[in-house]
């Protein structure tokens, strides 16, 4: 009667383990939103939308010397307990650098409030309104990181009227 016991306990402890390990995208509800500020010398832009449905997407901009430089569309999903971020850049007029079936992919570090890690990105809201993110390049031999200081805009999401 004990060892049967003591492998319901096992049994149960590892369903509970289990239950607790898994992700949900509502964890990453604080990106939300339209952020502006900086990074690789000019103006960076990042936009989320709200958790829904298991998942996140969302688009970056860069702008130099007031001309676009490039953009990326991002989702970030739920995926059998854990997250998954994946993204594409575009070059201005809406050509892919990755081919049609390949995308850049950040493997899932850790959550907590406020701070998303991913290997090689780092998002992390230093007050309400302030976000830093740390992206790991690689060219080369060469490891460097990129940080973009990014503030909450409040003119988001702007309605336009329809007279």
């Amino acid at each position: 009667m004990k060892k049967i016991l003591t492998v319901l306990c096992l049994v149960l402890i590892s369903f509970i383990t289990e239950a607790q390990e898994k992700i949900s995208i509502n964890q990453f509800s604080w990106l939300t939103g339209h952020w502006i500020g900086d990074g690789f010398g000019g103006e960076s832009e990042e936009i989320w939308s709200e958790p829904k449905a298991g998942s996140m997407v969302g688009l970056f901009r860069h702008i130099d010397k007031g001309e676009n430089n490039f953009y990326e569309i991002f989702s970030l999903y739920e995926d059998e307990g854990s997250i998954t971020f994946r993204l594409k850049h575009f070059n201005p007029d809406m050509i892919a650098w990755e081919d049609k079936e390949d995308f850049v992919q950040f493997p899932f570090i850790a959550v907590e409030e406020g701070k998303a890690t991913f290997k090689g990105l780092i998002y992390e809201l230093t007050d309400a309104d302030t976000m830093i993110v740390t992206l790991t390049l690689h060219n080369d031999d060469k490891t460097w990181d990129e940080v973009f200081t990014f503030r909450r805009s409040k003119d988001y999401p702007v309605r336009a009227s329809v007279d």
